[in-house]
């Protein structure tokens, strides 16, 4: 029987939108289930104070791949670019400077406000070929030698029947406790850092000049990524133990302790917004895909934070995605071996990033001498030697083949 559609996407975030916008690009005939309404996602993004938005570090790699489809256009009016990056560790020497003139860039890579970037993603949509399906929430899977078929709700409308959708390929980027990975018997790998992280922005009293700051501190690290204006992003880490003490303190008892942790190269901190504070561990799926089912973002892996290196992993999957697909014109896009062949190219790069962000959040963290001083030594060594810091920025720009913009 032949399928509804070519490509079924479970899920409409930051991963999700654009990868269904890519793929109709490429010729596919696209479906994406949304669980968020238009109204949602617009009065969120309209409500927004500087404040109080959720952002995201998006680098010059992931950019460049948006930039190639037309997407970055669409954005690019309220990213923050970062031109400098400066890595330092508390009470201890060494420090390591990256600026985008050195590569031969504007930037190194661009800070988001999450929903602004959302929001204006899924204003393509209504010109894309995309068929966009909001407030659906998807309640079960099945597959067969030929097709795959998701059960869904629209939440929106009380007491609805499921309807079915069958597709040849369905991809589930529908965050950390993914239905559909459950529903195909996917368990996870789950490491716990003992940290939480504490999100929010702070108002500054001097420019920031478009420097974004990674602070090794004993209890974690602590990101200042620049916004538009004298705002700051931060992404701190915290051990587990202080998380309570944390989230009842006044504005200006947080204020003083992350000023205190950061110091003094942004000036002084002078309000903070709304925190968020949730535990941060590792979840990986044991494998990518099954069952005419691709697991990407959230649903296949959740990162620490740190080096703000997981969102720009999930885009380079989509990259490769739209790669593999690319080079295998007018056949299933879910047989077994076409999915093997991407999880075969990528499977590199995810387990580098991996190692990398486990070794940075378990390696730069913790208050005794000894250890400080050797890490301080190597921050030194990367100061020192432009190759090793050359191939540290490569890495963190992370850049990505252009994919086929049509099939």
């Amino acid at each position: 029987m032949e399928a509804d559609t070519d490509i079924l996407i479970v899920g409409g975030g930051m991963v999700g939108t654009p990868l269904a916008l890519l793929l109709a690009q490429q010729g596919w005939k696209v479906t994406l289930l949304d669980a968020v309404t238009d109204a949602d996602t617009g009065n969120s993004a309209a409500q927004t104070h500087p404040l109080e938005q959720r952002c995201t570090a998006i680098s010059a790699g992931s950019v460049g791949l948006l930039d190639s489809v037309g997407l970055w256009d669409a954005v690019k009016a309220d990213a923050c670019p970062m031109t400098k990056v400066h890595v330092s560790q508390q009470g201890f020497f060494g420090t390591v400077r990256m600026q985008a003139s050195d590569h031969n860039l504007d930037a190194l890579g661009y800070v988001v406000n999450n929903n602004h970037y959302l929001t204006a993603l899924r204003s393509r949509l209504s010109d894309s070929d995309v068929q966009h399906i909001i407030g659906a929430r998807a309640v079960s899977y099945r597959a067969d030698a030929t097709s795959a078929a998701v059960a869904y709700k629209i939440d929106l409308d009380e007491g609805s029947d499921e309807k079915t959708i069958s597709a040849q390929l369905v991809i589930a980027v529908d965050g950390i406790a993914s239905t559909m990975r459950d529903a195909v018997g996917i368990g996870i790998r789950h490491h716990n850092y003992e940290q939480c992280a504490v999100l929010g922005c702070v108002e500054l009293d001097q420019p920031h000049d478009n420097v974004a700051y990674e602070r090794f501190a004993a209890g974690g690290p602590l990101a200042m990524l620049p916004r538009t204006g004298n705002i700051a992003s931060f992404v701190y880490c915290i051990d587990a133990k202080d998380q309570n003490r944390v989230a009842v303190m006044e504005a200006d008892e947080f204020l003083a302790m992350i000023q205190l942790e950061f110091g003094h190269r942004l000036g002084v901190f002078k309000q903070v917004g709304k925190r968020t504070i949730f535990p941060l561990t590792r979840i990986e799926a044991q494998v990518q895909q099954r069952d005419r089912l691709l697991l990407l973002g959230n649903a296949m892996r959740l990162l620490h934070p740190v080096a703000g290196q997981g969102y720009n992993l999930a885009i380079r999957d989509v990259a490769g995605l739209l790669s593999t697909l690319g080079l295998t014109p007018d056949v299933d896009p879910g047989d077994a071996s076409v999915l093997a062949s991407f999880v075969s190219l990528r499977e590199s790069d995810q387990n580098r990033i991996v190692k990398l962000t486990d070794a940075l959040a378990r390696g730069f963290r913790g208050y005794s001498k000894l250890p400080g001083h050797i890490r301080g030594a190597g921050l030194l060594t990367m100061a020192a030697v432009p190759q090793l810091s050359q191939l540290i920025t490569k890495q963190g720009l992370g850049y990505v083949k252009s994919a086929p913009a049509v099939r």
